[in-house]
């Protein structure tokens, strides 16, 4: 199971730390992620699975796009899986 994390992951305060209890079950997020941002991608078989940050200030997401666009890049992998913190389409439907 990957998990996506989210405001619900991270220590409260001004930096993003993952909290303490989240860090050992998500020991693969803290080996692949990028910078000191919590998203990140993984191989797995045919598959690059990508996990990016819904829950962010606007600015952080230029560099998470750009992010983004050179992991699909240097991907070879057949299928490239992306998920958010959010579904993209709420369940509510607005």
């Amino acid at each position: 199971m990957l998990i996506s994390p989210g405001n619900h992951e991270y220590v409260k305060g001004l930096t993003r730390v993952l909290e303490k209890r989240f860090a050992y079950v998500l020991s693969y997020l803290l080996e692949s992620r990028y910078k000191d941002n919590n998203v990140y991608s993984i191989d797995y078989k045919d598959a690059t699975i990508i996990t990016l940050d819904s829950n962010r200030d606007p600015w952080f997401m230029f560099s998470q796009r750009e992010w983004l666009e050179n992991t699909l890049k240097k991907s070879t992998k057949k299928w490239k899986i992306v998920m958010l913190h959010h579904p993209s389409i709420p369940l509510r439907g607005k």
